[in-house]
């Protein structure tokens, strides 16, 4: 659209993920780039020949060279709006072993092929960075390729997740980050350290069992000041993996956690 301007609120029930605005110094908006609302996604294969058909990660030379969204279009990222997707907020979207053209929040086990397709935003938004695909838990690989993490700014109570473990900031109570899984159990060791208020700090060390259910890493830690700050390393000794887990409190409401697999 060009040679319109309206004030922005205007576009509250009009506006999509990619919407992009100048701000006149009269406080109006002029919308200068729309965004892409899509219905579906299914990462694609192209061939030596060029044909593309839909991938999966169940060999190396399969894997996903670009997704195919409803519009036609094919990428390798972009953030879209996607209402009604149906995934978990918060988590990492892999290409399916078992189907093909399908994405699946599932983590690779040791031994599959692993490629990270997208990251859910939240219930309406999806965005596509389409990851190297690499054999999971090989030692043979001489890059960082088995390294990964993810990174998201969410409310209390909202789990953002890594290969079987999700972390969140407490629902409710003292502000603080909280383990669990997505399935079964793991044992973990390893040290949290935390800054918060004016100049407190704290650390405390690790030896637990993480299950389903959310657990307080440290229970008695309150990140309630804005950059309030808690980083974890955590070393999971049932499968063999470490982590660093950080946190910043944003406010009362909405904070940063980044989960790295080290």
């Amino acid at each position: 659209a060009t040679g319109n301007t309206t004030n922005l609120s205007s576009f509250t029930n009009n506006t999509v993920t990619g919407d992009k605005f100048f701000i006149g110094a009269d406080g109006k908006a002029f919308l200068v780039e729309k965004g892409t609302i899509i219905t579906s996604l299914k990462p694609q294969n192209q061939n030596v020949a060029g044909t593309w058909t839909d991938a999966q990660a169940n060999s190396l030379t399969n894997v996903c060279d670009a997704v195919l969204l409803s519009t036609g279009d094919r990428v390798k990222y972009g953030k879209y709006t996607f209402t009604g997707h149906g995934f978990q907020i918060g988590a990492n979207l892999y290409l399916s072993k078992s189907l093909a053209g399908v994405l699946t929040a599932t983590a690779p086990l040791d031994g599959d092929v692993s490629q990270a397709i997208a990251f859910v935003h939240d219930a309406n938004t999806i965005e596509i960075l389409v990851q190297q695909a690499y054999i999971e838990g090989s030692s043979a690989s001489t890059t960082n390729s088995n390294l990964a993490n993810t990174s998201a700014t969410v409310a209390r109570g909202v789990d953002v997740q890594l290969d079987n473990i999700k972390v969140r900031f407490a629902a409710t109570g003292n502000l603080n980050m909280q383990i669990s899984t997505i399935t079964g159990s793991f044992n973990a060791s390893g040290r949290s350290q935390t800054l918060f208020g004016a100049s407190s700090a704290a650390q405390s060390s690790i030896t637990t069992a993480y299950t389903t259910t959310p657990t307080s890493i440290v229970t008695g830690w309150n990140l309630t000041t804005s950059g309030d700050t808690q980083i974890t390393h955590l070393l999971d000794t049932t499968n063999g993996k470490a982590y660093r887990i950080s946190g910043v409190s944003v406010n009362a409401t909405v904070n940063q956690i980044t989960i790295e697999r080290i």
